[in-house]
């Protein structure tokens, strides 16, 4: 059976101390200077990528004139193709490999790549990738995340092994567990071919086999997908100190969360997630089959015996991988979690985290912001861009839906009225700061009994424009 081709990508990121591999920033002045270049990989010592990786930092030492020093880290040994990749953008390390799936988790279009029998051959994958489309996706890659993309090469094909029967027609994944790398191309590949896809990173996969304490993607509910690829984190350092109740999005719905304390202490970042139940006996903040390898978090009681695990949290509306060992099926179960930045009070957050119309130097006057709404059924609609009025330094935004049937609108405790009679609903609200999303409802009476409806808005500060 023919197998698709997969692409792996080499990365650089920018680095902060002052010189520049890539051209992300300006040139050092200090001639002087030793920089530390750390390359990391998931492949063993003796893997062509490995030694390709120590052939090149060896090139970069002796070129560099000792002012550079490069040093390879094989074996995952500075972590997952993910978290390697996100690495780069905190300067925990400075070049790694990853895939364009892999990619895609930053900017989903770079999953065109990994679409299945899309090449007629190995020379089709190059002058797609060094041509305009690649230069194009490299450019979009380099704007959204800055990581710059410095090349691709060919891993080749991928093989199929299992256990149970030989692959010779897609009628023969039906039914089968097969591990495949975190990316949602692949994943939906398998899936669309009948098999069970098992995300895993290839660290893991080994341990997870032997010991077979990780549920396969057929023993566990439907996964969501509750990560927003254009989130931006948020770390603690961006939070006052306090504890504050918190929404908490779970990619199952067996591994409820029915409410959440979060405790900001010195940056640092804490929940308390009170469970519906007592079927975990624990949890791990990583994959169930890292878990076999860490400590794990026990399970406290609250006052009628649920559980309640009190969990470090890496950032707020970010992807987290948890995994729940269950009580009944003494295996790990693997969920994502995503602690919601948008469910704090705007107190909450330390002074220009989130820009106001002050911090924004937009003095009286009219302009048009783009607005995005979620929430709701996803079939509503509000007009973008927006007009925007600043007046005595506070901000109103002029909400048009796509319809007439909402009769008001309700942020807080607070309602709004339409401005107009005629035509569509429009609504005037105040908008306190952009680049947050702003939680309202909107009463409709398109049913027979009108009813509120949940929605976030989000104003971009970026498209900020004078009105014409």
């Amino acid at each position: 059976m023919r197998k698709k081709t997969i692409v792996a990508l080499l990365l650089l990121a920018v680095l902060v101390s002052g010189i520049v591999m890539s051209g992300c920033t300006g040139n050092s002045k200090e001639d002087d200077k030793v920089y530390t270049m750390r390359i990391g990989n998931v492949t063993a010592p003796d893997h062509i990528l490995n030694q390709t990786f120590e052939k090149m930092a060896k090139a970069i030492n002796e070129r560099s004139g000792g002012r550079i020093q490069a040093t390879v880290y094989p074996s995952g040994q500075l972590g997952t193709l993910r978290t390697m990749t996100e690495g780069l953008q905190t300067n925990t390390l400075e070049m790694t490999t990853q895939s364009p799936g892999g990619l895609a988790s930053f900017l989903p279009l770079m999953g065109v790549l990994e679409m299945p029998y899309m090449y007629t051959s190995h020379q089709h994958v190059y002058d797609v990738v060094d041509g305009e489309i690649g230069q194009e996706l490299n450019e979009k890659f380099l704007e959204k995340t800055n990581i710059r993309i410095m090349g691709y090469w060919m891993n080749l094909y991928r093989h199929t092994t299992n256990n149970v029967r030989p692959i010779n027609t897609p009628a023969d994944f039906a039914g089968l567990d097969i591990r495949v790398p975190e990316t949602k191309t692949v994943m939906d590949t398998i899936s669309c071919l009948g098999a069970n896809a098992v995300p895993m990173a290839v660290g893991d996969l080994y341990t997870a086999l032997s010991q077979g304490q990780v549920a396969s993607s057929s023993q566990m509910a439907p996964v969501e997908d509750v990560v927003d690829p254009d989130m931006v984190p948020i770390c603690g350092d961006s939070l006052r100190d306090g504890t504050y109740s918190i929404a908490v999005d779970s990619s199952s719905s067996m591994f409820k969360i029915e409410s959440c304390e979060l405790t900001v202490e010195n940056g640092k970042m804490t929940a308390a997630m009170h469970m519906g139940g007592k079927g975990y006996l624990s949890v791990f903040m990583g994959t169930g089959a890292e878990a076999s390898r860490g400590a794990e978090i026990p399970f406290q009681e609250d006052g009628v015996g649920n559980h309640i695990f009190t969990v470090p949290v890496e950032a707020l509306d970010k992807g987290i991988p948890c995994a729940a060992f269950s009580k009944n099926k003494e295996l790990w179960y693997d969920r994502t979690l995503v602690f919601r930045a948008d469910s704090l009070p705007l107190e909450a957050f330390r002074e220009g985290v989130y820009p106001t119309a002050s911090d924004l130097d937009l003095t009286d006057g009219d302009y048009t912001v783009e607005a995005e709404l979620s929430g709701g059924s996803g079939k509503a609609g509000v007009q973008s861009p927006a007009a925007l009025r600043v007046e005595n330094g506070t901000a109103y935004v002029t909400v048009v839906w796509s319809s007439s049937n909402y009769d008001y609108m309700r942020v807080g405790e607070e309602q709004f009225f339409p401005v107009q009679a005629e035509g569509n609903s429009t609504f005037e609200l105040p908008v306190p700061v952009f680049d947050r999303k702003l939680t309202v409802y909107a009463d409709t009476t398109a049913m027979s009994t009108p009813h509120e409806i949940e929605y976030a808005l989000r104003f971009d500060s970026g498209t900020i424009q004078s009105a014409p």
